[in-house]
């Protein structure tokens, strides 16, 4: 989990000025240094082998092969390692809160990238599943929460799309079942691979580690702050139509992921009348 320190860094950060980006981040402070006394440390985590794989900016995978990429390629860096290309997850979540917008935008385009490769099977189950597990112990929601407040343009708009392929394009090729019921569980049911099982939090034929850390991390993503932000991008357009219309997407596909993020979510005093009016013909889907 992310260290107290990280935290308290992220926090002092000159993107951290407003009211309700520094809520935000006291609540995920809260959250992070609660997990942290009963979890691994960063130090150990960063000794876990997905942490040190590798990942072009497209979100592939660098191999050994890969490893004569010319620096003009930009995929050298001042990491812990700067001779080998390519940016490992905690590099690039650290990345995505530099003081260099362009940096933070390349950052969290990867980072979407990656889950793109994730949904899309790119890999075997195994492989995907260790990514996958490596973003949640890293806690990547924290960062997509934060990239939504970006004071840059672009860089919140970056945050939008990763966040609605972790959300909405996952739920959409059941991604998730997929992982978990070919990586951390077998399956209950042999004709799976899925395509009856919803991704929700209610019982569910299968339901595997991946499955309840999700939801766990998207639990913790929904508190009111998060809304508010929402909220505020939306009613003020401070992102193109196209981003604000997936941000609205997440939200929809957050109502229909279990009957508690659904009552949380119309209990917002003003997003859900937002959504309606702006929205009726996504938010009116079954």
């Amino acid at each position: 989990m992310v260290e107290d320190a990280q935290l308290a860094w992220m926090m002092g950060h000159n993107q951290a000025k407003s009211p309700m980006e520094q809520a935000v981040l006291e609540t995920r402070q809260q959250n992070a240094q609660a997990a942290a006394r009963a979890s691994s440390s960063s130090d150990e985590l960063l000794e876990r082998a997905a942490s040190k794989v590798r990942f072009a900016f497209d979100g592939q995978i660098m191999g050994e092969e890969q490893s004569d990429v010319p620096t003009s390629a930009g995929l050298h860096h001042h990491g812990d390692d700067p001779e080998k290309p390519g940016y490992t997850i905690p590099e690039l979540l650290h990345l995505s809160r530099s003081t260099v917008p362009a940096q933070r935008s390349v950052a969290m385009a990867t980072l979407g990238n990656i889950i793109h490769k994730v949904n899309t099977g790119v890999w075997d189950p195994a492989q995907a599943a260790q990514v996958y597990t490596s973003l949640l112990d890293w806690q990547a929601e924290l960062y997509f929460v934060h990239g939504i407040l970006d004071t840059n343009k672009t860089s919140r708009a970056k945050s939008v799309i990763s966040l609605w392929t972790w959300v909405v394009e996952m739920t959409r090729y059941k991604a998730l079942v997929r992982l978990a019921t070919g990586g951390d569980l077998e399956p209950s049911n042999p004709k799976l691979p899925g395509a009856d099982i919803k991704m929700t939090a209610e019982p569910v034929a299968v339901k595997g580690v991946l499955i309840e850390r999700t939801f766990a991390a998207l639990d913790s993503m929904l508190c009111t702050k998060f809304m508010d932000a929402v909220y505020e991008n939306i009613s003020m357009s401070l992102m193109p139509e196209q981003q604000l219309t997936m941000l609205a997407e997440c939200i929809k596909t957050l109502t229909s992921m279990s009957n508690e993020f659904n009552d949380r979510i119309n209990a917002h005093s003003r997003l859900p009348l937002l959504l309606q009016n702006k929205y009726p013909y996504l938010m009116n889907k079954p």
